[in-house]
């Protein structure tokens, strides 16, 4: 079975690599709704591919606006939601959204059938794929499998893991407020340099890991149990790019990635 291969941007070069460079390998494309709003709308309204919008970690009430404003463009087919604000918004605006996609992300904790059925009773819309908890081991996956009706598991196979998701700001807190979206770096007791997102337009920060998650050799068994996405974080347009073509590569032959260092996650040894 081939592969759908999934990928998320959260700027304009990994939109290009995606677009421009992959457009052809990638059958969905996952936008941060910030990126959308200010550079990319009319960009991807020329592309081929599917855009879902990446509903942002933190919703406040004054955002409630702003996010409706992107879900309603004729561009957006889906949503990636990531808390439960958000499947409230969708509810309150049904009449409008009612032709949305719903896909839950893996911060949603969807642990066991119990975790999905509670949001599936509380969301007007249906629920049409899930995202794996990072949690779960690969056992644990194949369980929860078994147990979803009219519903897909998917599973991230390479994205940095977000470790924390903050309101309070590090670069504000560091130097001064720049309301510019981007990267900063923190460094752990280990001197891991940990990238940290500054989501400028709902005001928040990620704090990612310092190295990502990659399910490179799992790859033969997941792609025919659900989607794949790879979410790209501070990678450049030719570090996405490569990315990009070395995952879809696996959908033929095994090959060891470009880049050295990474984790497997829970996948095989699970929360101890």
């Amino acid at each position: 079975m081939a592969m759908n291969l999934h990928v998320s941007v959260l700027n304009m070069n990994q939109l290009e690599a995606v677009i421009k460079q992959c457009g052809d390998l990638v059958d969905r494309i996952y936008v941060e709704s910030g990126l959308f709003i200010e550079d990319c709308a009319e960009f991807l309204s020329s592309s081929d591919v599917e855009v879902f919008l990446c509903a942002p970690y933190v919703v406040r009430q004054n955002d409630q606006n702003r996010l409706l404003e992107c879900l309603v463009d004729p561009n957006i087919k889906g949503v990636l939601v990531r808390n439960l604000e958000t499947v409230a918004s969708i509810n309150e605006n049904y009449e409008k959204l009612k032709h949305l996609k719903v896909v839950l992300d893996s911060n949603m904790y969807i642990l066991n059938i119990e975790a999905f059925e509670f949001i599936k009773k509380n969301s007007k819309l249906p629920i049409e794929e899930i995202y794996s908890s990072y949690e779960l081991n690969e056992r644990e996956l194949s369980a929860l499998r078994k147990e979803l009706k009219d519903c897909i598991l998917s599973n991230l196979v390479y994205g940095r893991i977000p470790m924390m998701i903050s309101s309070n700001c590090v670069r504000k807190t560091m130097t001064e407020c720049t309301l510019k979206r981007g990267f900063i770096e923190l460094q752990d007791r280990m001197k891991k340099s940990l990238p940290v997102y500054c989501n400028c337009d709902y005001c928040y920060n990620v704090i990612y890991n310092s190295v990502p998650l990659s399910l490179h050799k799992q790859i033969a068994k997941l792609k025919d149990n659900g989607n794949i996405r790879i979410d790209l974080t501070d990678e450049n347009l030719d570090q996405s790019t490569r990315i990009i073509q070395y995952f879809n590569s696996l959908d033929y032959t095994y090959s060891d990635p470009l880049y050295k260092e990474y984790t497997t996650g829970h996948y095989k040894r699970g929360v101890e």
